[in-house]
């Protein structure tokens, strides 16, 4: 599946995926804790995202001032933010993938393949590139 498909489908699924959760939660649970629980994950989304973001530029700055480059600190960070954007959209699915997301392990985890496969793939599209060094020469001299 190519990635250009990829967004229409996530704004079409995941709503409907919220709409089933909310049918099926606010029934077990009920229309106010329903409720409740869409506000308190958005004001713990707000507060994580205020809190972390203050909290990672911190660890860059550290790191930049050790002589360190603060990737895994950038991406984290970045995660972490998409986290508490997903808490703060109201939903039990996204707040389901920010919660997950918040879990310093998973985050790990995740880190870490993406930038093996973005390491995979800066050396396969390296060997790819061809220069060819080339000197012209005019014969009007």
């Amino acid at each position: 599946m190519k990635s250009k498909h990829i967004i229409p489908i996530i704004f079409i699924f995941i709503p409907i995926i919220e709409i089933i959760l909310f049918i099926e939660i606010g029934g077990y649970i009920g229309t106010f804790v329903t409720i409740t629980l869409i506000f308190l994950s958005a004001i713990i989304g707000f507060y994580l995202i205020k809190k972390g973001s203050i909290n990672y530029f911190l660890e860059i700055r550290n790191k930049l001032a050790q002589g360190i480059k603060p990737e895994i600190e950038i991406l984290s960070g970045m995660i972490f933010f998409f986290a508490g954007i997903m808490l703060i959209i109201p939903g039990f699915f996204t707040d389901l993938i920010g919660t997950m997301l918040l879990i310093r392990p998973l985050r790990d985890t995740l880190l870490k393949k993406y930038l093996q496969k973005y390491a995979s793939e800066a050396s396969h599209d390296s060997k790819k590139k061809s220069i060819i060094d080339v000197e012209h020469t005019s014969d009007n001299d």
